[in-house]
């Protein structure tokens, strides 16, 4: 059941709630963390605002970040408290026992409605900073947050492995996508393709788990199983694209039996094929889909190729494109109000098509490897 976030407006003192929310918005994660209705800061004592965070957060994570922020906390059988005698409008923050978070807010009562306003969306920044939802990066006058294509970090370690799942948040990715394959005895682990598992790895469709978790890569890692995966409570893509439907099924069915509500909150099953995306959407419909757009998808359909997908575009969350240069004017058009969905997919780190891309509005974009795009968009971006 969707919940939401109240601020109650009383002698101009706020209280918003964080913490253990689900949020099923059809078009997460593409909304702010917090959404306003200016109208009601002007007529009305109670606002309601959506919250995007993920419900897989525990109070352990909560308080350690809060901590990290904010200092030492008091201990009571109902709250853990932050006392901020000191900030301009934060009055102090509360952590129930079972892990939601209110914060109360302190208002002059000349603050106007727009000031109150201007200071819930700069709360609203600190808050994805705070507790790791989002990081943003300036491009233009935009607003961008990173997806990890295969992680992220491909050009500094070995792609969809361990090391990746480490150090992509830290490096500023928001959001990772990693290709998904299983095992003989049905247990998905990470890895793009079997051609290079068994080229380099000797590993093919016919091992089972055991063998697969001897297997090593040249820098000695080992296969990442998706147990793993879904423990490190990253917002995720699940590419199932190069898997047959047989084993796309498969994979489908373990992750669903075994995780299904992270499938309804912050992980998207990625396919390229209706039959697939209907397949899913006939087992729970609640499940997030991102629908993968390729280039040779474009061209060989006949010229109404966006008509074959027209009529599920308000049950697909997400469109991934592949890659980005496809993206024009009349591309977008075909889309409507739903390419707001688009996560487009930069080809080799091109910094100059990264730009295009925010200076088109897309607030998420898929890259290769963070460390070299933040090294090249500074070097552009500083000597405008």
């Amino acid at each position: 059941m969707k919940k939401q976030i109240i601020i109650l407006l009383l002698c101009f003192q706020t209280t918003l709630l964080i913490g253990q929310l689900k949020v099923l918005e059809n078009n997460q994660p593409f909304d702010d963390v917090i959404k306003i209705d200016n109208s009601l800061f002007t007529n009305k004592k109670i606002v309601k605002l959506s919250l995007i965070y993920p419900n897989y957060s525990f109070k352990k994570n909560i308080v350690n970040l809060l901590t990290n922020k904010y200092g030492v906390f008091k201990n009571t059988q109902k709250f853990i408290t932050w006392d901020l005698k000191n900030h301009d409008y934060l009055k102090n923050i509360k952590l129930d026992t079972l892990g939601n978070c209110s914060i109360d807010l302190k208002f002059i009562n000349n603050t106007t409605p727009q000031s109150k306003e201007n200071v819930l969306k700069e709360i609203s920044k600190d808050l994805k900073r705070t507790l790791m939802l989002w990081q943003e990066r300036k491009i233009n006058n935009g607003e961008v947050y990173f997806v990890g294509h295969r992680g992220g970090l491909m050009d500094h370690f070995q792609e969809n492995t361990s090391d990746i799942l480490k150090y992509s948040k830290q490096a500023g990715i928001s959001f990772m996508e990693v290709d998904i394959l299983i095992s003989n005895d049905d247990i998905p682990f990470i890895g793009h393709d079997w051609k290079y598992l068994e080229t380099n790895l000797g590993i093919n469709k016919q091992n089972d788990s055991l063998t697969i978790s001897k297997a090593r890569y040249k820098d000695g890692q080992k296969i990442t199983f998706f147990s793993s995966l879904i423990a490190s409570n990253q917002f995720l893509i699940l590419d199932l694209i190069h898997n047959s439907i047989e084993e796309q099924h498969r994979i489908i069915q373990y992750i669903y039996k075994n995780y299904s509500k992270a499938l309804k909150s912050h992980t998207y099953i990625q396919v390229d094929k209706l039959e697939m995306f209907q397949h899913i959407k006939d087992l729970d419909n609640q499940i997030l889909v991102s629908y993968n757009v390729k280039r040779e998808n474009t061209n060989n359909w006949e010229a109404g190729w966006i008509d074959k997908i027209k009529p599920k575009f308000n049950q697909m969350e997400m469109f991934v494109v592949n890659p980005s240069l496809i993206i024009t004017k009349d591309f977008l058009e075909g889309f409507g109000e739903h390419a707001k969905k688009i996560i487009p997919v930069i080809y080799k780190d091109n910094t100059n098509e990264i730009i295009r891309m925010a200076d088109l509005g897309f607030k998420f974009i898929m890259i290769d490897d963070i460390i070299n795009v933040n090294h090249k968009l500074n070097e552009i971006l500083l000597h405008k």
